[in-house]
């Protein structure tokens, strides 16, 4: 067996000032998630959640991606939270030991400072440099600041790569296609009574994504469900990826729609704009933010992607229901799922068709055979290393 490669794996558990200093107090103390507080520091609520809860659990995919890599048996893996200020930087120093550098999207996803701060370590690597990038349409300067001054050299993109090319023009950096994937040792029928039709937990899109058929559609069967004799259970809030895979697992279906922004222009400069409307004023509708004299003077194009929460049902088996897209080239419309029309004008159609236990059994069961044979986050991590080990 070849030797596995020294790979240091950074991520980062929050961001701010305050994750910074519990994050390297907990560094200090040598802690985990699963440690024992010292010095009665345990019957301190607040102290034990800011020191041991994982902030990002709300998001699977942080963890999902992590745990792909930690368990590669190509891999060594030494990890490191970047909101470690001490074993961050005793990271840095020995960067020229690894022969691989990951950044995962929680260590990308917040401004990028801490990174920028730190960029010229980087410089002085040996091994090559992997850098996921989430929010794909935000502080897109500072993200080819950080590229181009490191030389990373492998860009990784949740975009499908036509669109990703033209976002990203960096120096040296190959862009590679790494859409998100099931984890089955998470997601998976667990036999459980699906004792909800159609259900749904999560945050709306915010009004500056430039999206409001997710939330429509959301919205359909929180106030008609009941109408179409249908059992709803929609909560307007994110909970753990435990929590969030034991209701998937009670549900015959779940809705949603693709990620990302309609209005995705190659500098971000949109999304600039739009925060800037909302600190001015945070009580603009959507149709007073995404007015045309906003996109007139713009080149957009859709940044409508597919999202880690696609992949969750399908694990779980869970019938989805979904606003018709593209969803990266993967999930096909009437095999995969069942489409919902951008204006909902199919959607008694829809449920017809989610009502037969057959059709929608067999929705389900197709989407887990597919996925489970081409894009867990095993596979992902394979094909990427395969392109890192050998990029010709």
């Amino acid at each position: 067996m070849a030797e596995r490669l020294k790979t240091l794996l950074l991520d980062a558990n929050g961001s701010g000032i305050k994750t910074l200093g519990f994050t390297t107090l907990r560094g200090v103390l040598g802690l985990d998630e699963n440690s024992t507080l010292p010095f009665g520091l345990h019957r301190n609520r607040t102290i034990h959640d800011r020191l041991l809860a994982r902030q990002y659990n709300v998001y699977s995919f942080i963890g999902d991606w992590r745990e792909a890599f930690v368990q590669s048996p190509r891999l060594a893996v030494t990890a490191c939270d970047i909101n470690d200020y001490f074993g961050y930087r005793r990271q840095l120093k020995r960067i020229r030991d690894y022969d691989l550098i990951v950044l995962l999207h929680s260590a990308t996803g917040q401004h990028m400072d801490v990174l920028l701060a730190t960029e010229a370590a980087y410089q002085n690597r040996n091994g090559r440099m992997v850098v996921f990038f989430s929010n794909e349409y935000e502080f897109m300067a500072k993200k080819a600041e950080f590229i181009n001054s490191t030389g990373t050299e492998f860009v990784c993109t949740q975009l499908p790569l036509d669109l990703a090319s033209w976002i990203y023009h960096y120096d040296s950096s190959q862009l590679v296609s790494t859409p998100h994937a099931l984890n089955p040792r998470l997601y998976r029928d667990t036999g459980a009574d699906r004792d909800v039709d159609i259900g749904f937990i999560g945050s709306l899109y915010h009004r500056q994504i430039g999206d409001k058929e997710r939330t429509d559609l959301i919205m359909y069967f929180n106030d008609h469900g009941v109408a179409h004799g249908l059992a709803c259970d929609i909560r307007l809030r994110n909970v753990p990826r435990e929590a969030w895979a034991e209701f998937l697992n009670r549900c015959k279906g779940i809705v949603g729609a693709e990620s990302g922004t309609y209005y995705l222009d190659s500098k971000g400069q949109t999304m600039d704009t739009v925060r800037r409307l909302l600190l001015r004023d945070p009580d603009m509708s959507f149709d007073e933010i995404w007015t045309p004299e906003l996109t007139r003077d713009q080149e957009f194009r859709s940044g409508k992607a597919i999202s880690s929460r696609h992949f969750e049902p399908i694990g779980t088996k869970t019938c989805q229901i979904l606003v018709e897209g593209d969803y990266n080239g993967i999930l096909k419309a009437g095999e995969h799922y069942i489409a919902v029309k951008k204006d909902l004008s199919n959607i008694d159609d829809a449920i017809e068709r989610f009502k037969d236990e057959s059709y929608r059994s067999r929705i389900a069961q197709q989407a887990y055979d597919f996925a489970i044979e081409n894009h867990t986050y095993d596979h992902r991590v394979a094909t990427l290393l395969d392109q890192v080990l050998d990029p010709n």
